[in-house]
């Protein structure tokens, strides 16, 4: 083996060190060094980070730097259920520096014969490889259905000498479980960057993000909510501003409307005391009532304010009115 570029020097340079990288499988690329590890090599190429066992390591030599962008994309032999086909494809083709076609497809570097050879396999890694094994070397991808459900990505280089596959297990077909399986089948790290949305993935697709809940006036469920005489009845039933928030606008609403009936029934007070003992127990369940309905309706329409700026206001008036204010 062959490594032209561990001394300490290379790595105190402020950019990461080019170089042409050979492995033992027959794979060869140029890459960018970012350090050692324990076990191997950290380094970046046009598709990601990867980290390249030292036993896997062949050759490596210093190179040209604009070398690492002129290289050419890595290509990827795959076969698919016909359902997710589409799918696993895009995603490999969203990958910088990857180009994928299913096998039995024309490919720029197979003849007719070697492409129907390819074909013929089907999901079979060990076929795929002895068709392949004397050509440039690409990257043999196989994604089966498994019976407990969920399915697995194997894979191989079609170089190497060893007909054992990597296998990423799926157990739920989504687009970020799937997006992580085919970057590590291709030797790269898992990625950093959230999966393409794409079909054919039992139906399951990256969900877009809702939006932030905007006050708006009250739907027709959220309506009939209003008159429920509960205080604070909508933010229970839809968890709007959250129990904290309807158990304050409830107290808030029962304490002014005792208040209205205390004013109404006490003598000392400003308000006339000539009303009778069952006018002051009408005015205190109206106040009630009338204040339990206008915090109800603010919050069926204003879903996302807080307790904080929620106040009430329930003021009796000389000809015995009520006057209910929410803010």
């Amino acid at each position: 083996m062959s490594l032209l570029l561990l001394a300490a020097p290379a790595f105190a340079q402020s950019t990461p060190p080019i170089r042409r990288t050979r492995l033992q499988d027959g794979r060869e690329f140029v890459a960018e060094v970012l350090g050692t590890e324990a076990t191997g090599l950290r380094v970046r190429v046009p598709a990601g980070e990867m980290l390249v066992s030292f036993e896997d390591l062949l050759e490596v030599r210093p190179i040209d730097a604009a070398a690492y962008a002129a290289q050419g994309s890595w290509r990827v032999v795959v076969v698919a259920p016909e359902g997710i086909l589409p799918a696993t494809r895009q995603m490999l083709d969203t990958i910088p520096g990857l180009v994928a076609r299913p096998a039995g497809q024309p490919d720029a570097d197979l003849t007719p014969a070697q492409v129907a050879a390819v074909g013929a396999c089907g999901p079979d890694l060990g076929c795929m490889r002895d068709a392949t094994k004397d050509l440039p070397w690409r990257w043999l991808v196989v994604v089966e259905d498994v019976e407990a459900g969920g399915i697995k990505v194997s894979s191989l280089v079609s170089t190497a000498d060893r007909t054992v596959p990597q296998v990423q297990a799926v157990p739920v077909v989504e687009a970020a479980a799937l997006w992580t399986a085919l970057h590590r089948a291709v030797g790269l790290d898992a990625p950093k960057s959230a999966p393409p949305v794409v079909e054919g993935l039992g139906g399951k697709v990256p969900k877009t993000p809702k939006g932030p809940k905007t006050d708006g006036p009250a739907t027709a469920a959220s309506a009939a909510q209003v008159f429920v005489p509960v205080p604070g009845w909508p933010s229970f039933r839809s968890g709007d501003a959250g129990k904290g928030a309807a158990a304050l606008l409830g107290a808030t609403a029962f304490t002014v409307a005792a208040g209205v009936a205390g004013v109404s029934m006490n003598p000392s007070s400003d308000v006339p005391s000539s009303l009778p003992m069952a006018q002051g127990i009408g005015f205190a369940v109206g106040g009630y009532l009338g204040s339990t309905w206008a915090l109800n309706h603010w919050l069926a329409g204003s879903s996302n304010r807080t307790a904080g700026g929620v106040g009430a206001s329930v003021v009796p008036t000389t000809n015995g009115a009520v006057v209910v204010g929410a803010f």
